[in-house]
């Protein structure tokens, strides 16, 4: 953690995760944060990171992404096409339906029902309703995509792992 631009860090820790591996952080406010890793891991800190539960997240895959859209909802992928979903700010998280059984790398919202999750083999999975259906919408190419971001409803970015 850094609270000076990036000039010093400090390392965190989180009692109870062992040996997990973690891949992704996502900070509502400076105080609130939830970071998702390995064996479905997900942790979150109400005070900055000086303090972490560990939530359940329903799932023993590896978590490689998470995102929020508001203070309680939230999503999260991971390996074997894992996604997942929490309303009441990461109490309880359910599994939701997309037809792969591909790795799921990234996942970002443009609003609060429109997202996209993307993966291996280039898919790229899209939602208009907050989750409810996801359309594989495709790339048409086939190389593993790592993260997506979209800066509004139609302009949006992916990143491969090569080129």
């Amino acid at each position: 953690k850094t609270s000076n631009g990036g000039t010093t860090w400090s390392s965190l820790s989180a009692s109870g995760t062992g040996s997990t591996t973690f891949f992704d952080a996502y900070f509502l406010t400076a105080n609130v944060g939830y970071i998702v890793g390995s064996g479905g891991t997900i942790i979150k800190t109400t005070d900055g990171g000086s303090n972490w539960t560990t939530l359940s997240s329903g799932t023993t895959n590896d978590l490689r992404a998470v995102h929020f859209t508001s203070g309680s909802i939230g999503y999260a992928v991971g390996v074997g096409g894992t996604l997942i979903k929490t309303i009441d700010n990461g109490v309880t998280w359910s599994a939701l339906t997309v037809a792969t059984s591909e790795n799921l790398n990234d996942i970002h919202f443009a609003s609060s029902k429109i997202g996209y999750a993307v993966g291996v083999g280039g898919e790229i999975w899209k939602t208009e309703d907050a989750g409810l259906i996801w359309e594989n919408v495709g790339t048409g190419f086939s190389l593993e995509l790592v993260n997506v971001y979209f800066t509004d409803d139609l302009t949006g970015y992916a990143s491969s792992d090569s080129y």
